[in-house]
């Protein structure tokens, strides 16, 4: 598994998650709820909050904006 496709499939779900809440951005009280959600249990946490704050510091818009806005 190409893990680029991977990392920015994760983004796309955290997104998708936002947007069904709602929400302008995600925190870290955001992540037990996605996990369970989505029911993803083999990804860390820290990954998950990595993305959030990637997605927060560029007003979720695609995932090489984020990887840009991020670094």
């Amino acid at each position: 598994m190409n893990p680029t496709l991977a990392e920015q499939e994760l983004y796309d779900k955290l997104n998708a998650y936002r947007t069904q809440l709602k929400a302008d951005s995600l925190t870290p009280f955001d992540i037990q709820q996605f996990m369970r959600t989505c029911r993803i249990h083999d990804i860390e946490t820290r990954k998950i909050y990595r993305h959030i704050a990637m997605g927060n510091a560029c007003s979720w818009r695609s995932y090489l904006t984020a990887c840009v806005s991020f670094q």
